[in-house]
C-alpha cells in the first residue's frame, strides 16, 4: 500500500485514542478521578482529530487512485500574444505582488519583436480520454543586441528597463541573452524542479548555438544560489549588500 496512505491510517487510529478514552469512563474511573467535562473534552478532541485524519486519508487515497489510472507529462511551450496579460497575473499570484514586473505594454512590445521569449511549463494529466492542463511554472529569456549586452556588462541595465529596442528578432543572431524571470507554483515541491530543468535546457541550447553570454539578475537568495551553481559570475563588483543589485553572467 502507498506509504503516505499507510501513515494516514496510523494517524487516524492514533487520533481515535482520546475518543476511545472518553467512551471508556468506567474503565478509566477505576484508576483516575476525572470530572465529566474532561470526558466531554476528550470526546471533542477525538472527533476533531479523527475528522482531520479522515480528510487527509481521503485526499491521499484520491491522489493515489488518480495517479494510478492517469498519465502525466510536462511540456515547455512559448506563450502566445493573447496570453501575456495572463502570464503577468500568473507571476503576481506566485510572488504575491512582492516584486515589480514590466508593464503589459512593455512585454507585448517584446513579444511583437520576438515571440520566443516567454515559456510556460504545462502539466497535462490524461485520465482515460479526458485531459486536464495546468500551468505550473514559467520563465523568460530575452535575446539582446550589443548595446544591451554592453550595458549589462557594466551593471547598468535591469530587466524592467529593457525595451523592445534591445530585443533581437528571432531571424537574427543575438549578442547575448537575459533571464528575465523564473517562477513556479508552490502547490507541489516538484513544480520548481521541472521549471528549472526546462530553463537549464533552454539556456544550454542557446549557449551552444550562439556562443554568447547569458545574463541574470537574481532577486532572491535561492536564485543567487542557483546561478552560482551553474557557473554564473558577477559582471562587475558593486559595494552593495542587496543581492538584487548584481548582474551575473555566464560566458
Amino acid at each position: 500500500m502507498n506509504i503516505r496512505i499507510t501513515k494516514s491510517l496510523n494517524s487516524l487510529a492514533f487520533s481515535a485514542l482520546p475518543f476511545t478514552l472518553s467512551q471508556s469512563e468506567s474503565l478509566v474511573s477505576k484508576y483516575f478521578v476525572f470530572d465529566t467535562k474532561i470526558y466531554l473534552f476528550l470526546f471533542i478532541i477525538g472527533c476533531c482529530l479523527s475528522a482531520i485524519a479522515l480528510v487527509t486519508l481521503l485526499k491521499e487515497f484520491y491522489e493515489y487512485v488518480i495517479s494510478s489510472i492517469s498519465e502525466v507529462k510536462y511540456d515547455c511551450e512559448s506563450i502566445q500574444y493573447g496570453e501575456i496579460e495572463g502570464f503577468l497575473n500568473f507571476l503576481k499570484e506566485i510572488f504575491k505582488n512582492d516584486q515589480e514586473f514590466p508593464s503589459l505594454e512593455r512585454v507585448q512590445s517584446w513579444h511583437k519583436k520576438n515571440n520566443q521569449i516567454i515559456y510556460y511549463i504545462i502539466k497535462t494529466q490524461t485520465i482515460f480520454s479526458w485531459k486536464v492542463k495546468l500551468r505550473i511554472g514559467c520563465f523568460s529569456i530575452l535575446p539582446l543586441n550589443e548595446i544591451a549586452v554592453e550595458k549589462l556588462n557594466e551593471n547598468k541595465l535591469v530587466g524592467k528597463e529593457i525595451t523592445d529596442d534591445y530585443i533581437v528578432p528571432k531571424n537574427l543572431s543575438p549578442a547575448g541573452f537575459y533571464i528575465g524571470v523564473i517562477a513556479a507554483k508552490k502547490d507541489n515541491k516538484y513544480y520548481g524542479n521541472y521549471t528549472t530543468f526546462n530553463l537549464q535546457g533552454n539556456i544550454k541550447a542557446k549557449h551552444e548555438m550562439f556562443k554568447v553570454p547569458i545574463f541574470a539578475r537574481p532577486i532572491t537568495k535561492e536564485g543567487e544560489r542557483l546561478i552560482k551553481l551553474h557557473n554564473f559570475v558577477p559582471c562587475k563588483t558593486k559595494l552593495i549588500d542587496e543581492v538584487h543589485d548584481v548582474i551575473y553572467k555566464k560566458e
